[in-house]
């Protein structure tokens, strides 16, 4: 009786279990760098968006936004360092700058949507605000006074 290891149906399918297992495997590494790639492009991006806004903010006083500056990348876990590894390592990539820059824009455009939302559930309109409750006063008195139809010609 012959064992099942020298039987012609193993030899011929464990090579190609091992190869689909290969390939598999190869496959299922090239994702998990390719996400851990992505993430580092995001977490360092963040970081770039938020001192770009922050540069914005503190444009008035250089020496406080120094110091923001740096309680921001100690918080994030980024040092300058992880910044200039990240343009070196794709130095000869301008499609990946290219992409970076999207990122940092996408990041700073929501972050600046996000303070300017901010800013205006701040704003309470008073009459003491004279310039704007005047403005404002103004047109709710032509909106009151507009025809609820267009005339018509």
């Amino acid at each position: 009786m012959k064992s099942w290891i020298k039987s012609v149906w193993v030899k011929r399918l464990v090579p190609l279990l091992l190869l689909a297992a290969i390939y598999f495997g190869y496959k299922w590494k090239q994702s998990a760098d390719l996400a851990a790639d992505q993430a580092e492009a995001d977490r360092l991006a963040r970081v770039v968006a938020e001192v770009w806004v922050g540069s914005a903010e503190y444009r008035h006083d250089p020496k406080r936004f120094i110091v923001w500056r740096d309680s921001i990348l100690e918080v994030r876990g980024v040092t300058r360092d992880n910044i200039q590894d990240y343009i070196q390592k794709h130095s000869d990539a301008t499609d990946k700058y290219y992409e970076f820059s999207q990122l940092v824009a996408t990041q700073a455009d929501s972050i600046t949507k996000v303070k300017d939302s901010l800013l205006k559930l701040d704003v309470k309109l008073t009459p003491k605000d004279s310039a704007r409750a005047d403005s404002i006063a103004r047109l709710q008195k032509r909106l009151e006074n507009a025809p609820a139809v267009p005339r018509q010609k």
